[in-house]
C-alpha cells in the first residue's frame, strides 16, 4: 500500500445486479475519481451478478487508466464464492485477506 491516504467508500447495501447497474455505475465513477487511492468496502453487498462484476472490473480498469488505484475490501463469503467461480478473485481483490495496513 502506498503512503497516500485512502479514501474509503462504502458500496450501497444489497445487491449489485442488472437491476441496480445504473445506480452502481454512478457511485463507482464518483468513487474512482475521488482520489489516487480509493478503497471500496463491499461489506453490505449481499449478492452480485455478471452486471455487477462487469461494473467492478470496469471501475478498476478506469482507475488504472486515470493513474489511480481502486481496492475492494470486506467481500462477503457469498461474493468471494461467486468471484472464484467466475475466475475474478484476483482481479477483484477477493483472493486473500484485504486490509488497509
Amino acid at each position: 500500500m502506498s503512503d497516500t491516504a485512502a479514501i474509503i467508500h462504502p458500496a450501497p447495501a444489497g445487491e449489485m445486479t442488472i437491476f441496480t447497474a445504473a445506480r452502481d455505475q454512478r457511485w463507482l465513477l464518483d468513487a474512482v475519481h475521488a482520489g489516487p487511492l480509493v478503497v471500496l468496502d463491499l461489506a453490505q453487498v449481499t449478492s452480485i451478478d455478471s452486471a455487477g462484476m462487469q461494473l467492478l472490473v470496469g471501475a478498476k480498469r478506469h482507475a488504472r487508466a486515470l493513474g489511480n488505484q481502486l481496492r475492494l475490501i470486506n467481500h462477503s463469503a457469498q461474493l468471494r464464492e461467486v468471484l472464484a467461480i467466475c475466475g475474478l478473485s484476483a482481479e477483484l481483490d477477493a483472493d486473500g485477506l484485504q486490509e488497509l495496513a
